[in-house]
């Protein structure tokens, strides 16, 4: 299931115990590192028919969907704001 031309990431995740411990049993019945089994139930949840999907061009999505935004926002003006927040603490 997994791509093999992509690189691998560390991370570090939170989990209930219980289902913790049920990935560990699968992964133990199945032969399979405890990463893979993770893996591989995000890859199902995450993109269930990746197979069937369409190639989209991301591109073609731009304008579509409304943030909410009136203005224009920039860089500068959003930094001015993070300093003036950061300031009244």
């Amino acid at each position: 299931m997994q791509d093999m031309n992509n690189t691998l990431a560390r991370t570090t995740i939170t989990l209930p115990q219980t289902l913790l411990r049920t990935a560990k049993i699968i992964a133990v019945h199945q032969n399979k590192a405890l990463s893979l089994i993770i893996s591989e139930a995000l890859e199902e949840k995450l993109m269930p028919n990746k197979r069937n999907l369409p190639k989209r061009n991301p591109m073609m999505l731009l304008g579509k969907y409304s943030l909410g935004i009136k203005s224009r926002l920039r860089r500068k003006d959003l930094y001015a704001e993070h300093i003036k927040h950061k300031m009244s603490y």
